[in-house]
């Protein structure tokens, strides 16, 4: 009994005073709070094709903490968070959405698409080869293998993460192009050759394995705030309304969500290939060894929930 009252005591701490400078702050303390409680601790954890709604949860947390319903503060808080959880699981559907798309270049014209643009790339920054330059205008005759492809069909490679591995190394080239030309160019020496393409498929499946571990809801609680601003900042004179505790239904700012998980999966490319250059390996036998060591290094930096 006193453990329950205890943690309904907490729920109110969090959500109804100014303790706290910033929503990322209560928006944590809060998701910690109830993956202690067996009845509330669905809301923190990720499952495939299940995505609550804040309404319903707001009432269930409301009611398993005895919560005042008049006290709005209170309870706009507790929405709040609420909704900054469901946002990670709604990206969390999305990217497996993603994941199980199977890539077709051949048929599905999007996805050639998506090829054409990371070719296009990863050769017009820099001085570009003369071998990419001469395949730039016929996709049917690109040597796949030049960006780190296992074959020129690159079906095979996209098999375990479908058209989620494209879109993310797609994203990583076209956001930070310079970085993404600079570790392509890095892995092609002969000596301590990598596969570009296949190595951020690898990255994508980590980093799929470090959202579904709930390593990565901190990094969304701390963007939830400036998500929602920048949303409502940029659509001010577009008739456009935006309820700050229902971010997680607005497509844009998930969207803006997804965009962060992205972001990560440019940071951890950026560590593998500082930490390949490091260990200075004499050949790609050494991959399986680094990437575990790279895997370490990150679950050290994001801790779970």
């Amino acid at each position: 009994m006193y453990g329950l009252l205890k943690g309904n005591r907490e729920i109110i701490r969090i959500c109804s005073t100014e303790r706290f400078r910033t929503n990322s702050i209560m928006i944590s303390a809060f998701a910690s709070e109830i993956s202690r409680s067996t009845r509330l601790q669905r809301y923190t954890k990720l499952v495939e094709n299940e995505i609550f709604l804040t309404d319903y949860a707001l009432e269930h947390v409301i009611a398993v903490k005895n919560l005042d319903i008049n006290d709005k503060q209170l309870v706009e808080n507790v929405a709040l968070c609420l909704d900054a959880l469901r946002l990670v699981h709604v990206v969390f559907n999305k990217i497996l959405y993603l994941r199980s798309q199977a890539f077709d270049l051949s048929e599905n014209g999007d996805h050639s698409l998506l090829m054409d643009i990371l070719w296009i790339n990863l050769v017009t920054v820099g001085e570009s080869t003369q071998q990419f330059n001469s395949q730039l205008t016929d996709s049917t005759t690109r040597d796949w293998k030049l960006l780190g492809f296992q074959s020129n069909e690159p079906t095979t490679d996209f098999r375990g993460m479908g058209i989620l591995g494209l879109h993310q190394l797609v994203y990583f080239t076209t956001k930070r192009p310079a970085s993404a030309f600079k570790i392509l160019t890095g892995s092609k020496k002969s000596v301590g050759y990598f596969p570009f393409a296949v190595t951020g498929i690898n990255i994508t499946q980590f980093v799929l394995s470090l959202l579904a571990e709930a390593r990565l809801h901190q990094t969304f609680f701390s963007k939830y705030e400036s998500i929602v601003f920048s949303v409502m900042t940029n659509h001010s004179n577009d008739n456009f309304s935006l309820q700050f505790n229902r971010a997680s239904y607005n497509d844009i700012c998930v969207d803006k969500a997804c965009d962060i998980l992205h972001e990560i999966y440019c940071d951890i490319y950026e560590e593998f290939y500082s930490l390949w250059m490091e260990r200075n390996p004499v050949d790609i036998m050494s991959f399986p060894l680094i990437f575990d060591e790279l895997k370490e290094i990150i679950r050290g930096k994001y801790l779970p929930l």
